[in-house]
Order: C-alpha cells, then structure tokens, then sequence
C-alpha cells in the first residue's frame, strides 16, 4: 500500500515540476529515519502549488545533507523525524550563506521533534506554509515609525 501512495504521490511531483521559478525545498529523512511517506505527501503537496522540490529519501546522513544543501542551493531544508532518536542523532550541520543567496531556512517535521524545537510543524498545511513563505524579514518592509510629534492628516 505504502508503494502505491509513494508512486502516485511522485507521479504529482514529476508533472508539476518547475526549477525556473525559486529556490527547491530539499526534503529529508533525519539520519536513521525510515519513514518516508510524509515526505512524498510534502513534495507532491509544494507541486501542487509550483514550488520545486528535490526529495532526498530516508535516513540521510548529515553530511550528504550538507553537500546536497551546498549544491543545490535550496531556500528551505525540511527534515522528518518520526521518532525521537531520529530527532536526537540529527546533528545538524550549519548551512552557510550562498554568494547569491542567504542560508535556507530549516523547517523540522515529525512527532520526533520534541514540542519547543523551532521551526517545528505538527501538520502537510503548516509545513507547506513554512516551506512556501519567506521569512518576516524578507517580506515585511521596515516601515519608518511616524514621529510622535506629528499630526496625522
């Protein structure tokens, strides 16, 4: 049952698929994480909304996580963890800035992540929104705070 989701699931990505438009999401597994179909479901879900994704799989090391990250230059790294070992052993390792782009934003799925974990999601809609949203700072123009001495008209 599993496979038949996962391919139906990867034949939504592979129509909708559009590098020209944004930076890729990278999807993956923490290491040691083998469950995998949630990340099939976020995948063909950002397609479904033309935002480029490129799944990695399961239990994906921190290394090739960070070589990935550094070759493909994604805008969000989302990592799935199902249980809290997984979530333990993911060291993490620390994306930097690329020369046209700043560092992805790290977005933490999964019942493995303990609760206070930021940027952590609980559902495929928080974790889209997460994924498809810049940060505040990006989309948010600082506005000059009007003087306090001054009328408004």
């Amino acid at each position: 049952l599993s496979e038949c989701i996962r391919s139906a699931l990867s034949a939504v990505v592979s129509r909708r698929r559009r590098w020209d438009r944004c930076r890729p999401v990278l999807l993956a597994g923490a290491d040691g994480e083998q469950h995998v179909l949630p990340l099939y479901a976020l995948g063909a879900a950002l397609a479904e909304v033309s935002q480029p994704s490129v799944l990695l799989g399961a239990a994906v090391p921190s290394r090739a996580l960070y070589d990935a990250a550094d070759r493909l230059n994604p805008g969000v790294i989302f990592l799935w963890s199902q249980l809290p070992d997984t979530a333990r052993r993911a060291d993490l390792p620390v994306i930097g800035h690329n020369q046209h782009h700043g560092a992805p934003t790290l977005v933490r799925g999964g019942p493995g992540w303990p609760p206070p974990t930021t940027g952590r999601v609980s559902n495929l809609i928080a974790a889209v929104d997460a994924c498809t949203t810049p940060p505040p700072s990006l989309t948010q123009p600082v506005l000059p705070q009007p003087d306090p001495g001054q009328r408004r008209t």
